[in-house]
């Protein structure tokens, strides 16, 4: 690890902005040398001199086998921390971008749990705690029956503001984080950000906390039925 924060201290030391790495051999041209030779991207993208773009070379392959020995431990969030790195210097470089994508998609997929959402009760608890920056994917099958007998003005009905958008009888969610203390003991007020699911919604925290579902309606009492809602993808069961 410090061997590559070490090429990387010294490539933005000497003034190196990368924005993409291509490395290719070209044709050799009579009378040159015959050493390795860089196809180098159009001007800006990547340094002319070849012993700057060595110091790129050495920094993504070293990167690289740490990555892979992080993996192979099991390490996975160092590995991709590692690749993250990599391609900060070298954006377009495959390997890496890869094996994000595989990270990505084996966390889209780790784990699955169904809760019952019932049409006539408030916020309900799907017993998932959420973890900042992993991905989950809500989806939900079924029919409820959402009665409205409500007086309204010109603008109609709105449940909230931050849902304003939605369609009334529609499933939403809402993470709620762990309730936190001020220096006096007194809970922490909290802004909760509900947001809609709908069908399907694919969703990444951005904290932790209890995932929690209900229909958009105002009064709930008077509605019946249920939808099976499913939660597929990488978070703590409760």
């Amino acid at each position: 690890m410090w061997r590559t924060l070490a090429c990387m201290a010294l490539a933005i030391s000497a003034g190196v902005f990368v924005v993409s790495l291509a490395v290719a051999q070209r044709p050799r041209q009579p009378g040159q040398p015959n050493r390795p030779n860089y196809q180098v991207p159009p001007k800006g993208e990547l340094p002319a001199d070849e012993k700057v773009m060595g110091l790129y070379l050495n920094f993504v392959r070293d990167a690289e086998k740490l990555a892979k020995e992080y993996e192979s431990s099991g390490k996975t969030e160092l590995a991709r921390g590692v690749y993250l790195e990599i391609l900060k210097f070298a954006p377009n470089y495959k390997p890496a971008k890869d094996k994000l994508e595989q990270f990505r998609e084996k966390e889209a997929t780790a784990d699955k749990k169904s809760v019952d959402v019932f049409a006539n009760k408030g916020w309900q608890d799907a017993g998932i705690q959420t973890i900042p920056g992993k991905p989950i994917t809500i989806s939900a099958s079924g029919s409820w029956t959402c009665k409205v007998n409500q007086e309204v003005g010109p603008e109609g009905l709105q449940v909230s503001e931050e849902l304003k958008d939605c369609a009334i009888g529609s499933l939403v969610g809402v993470v709620v984080p762990p309730t936190e203390k001020d220096s006096t003991g007194r809970p922490k007020e909290i802004t909760l950000q509900p947001f809609s699911v709908g069908a399907e919604k694919h969703l990444t925290p951005s904290v932790a906390g209890k995932l929690m579902f209900r229909i958009y309606d105002i009064k709930t009492a008077d509605n019946s039925g249920k939808l099976k809602v499913e939660v597929m993808g990488t978070f703590e069961r409760k």
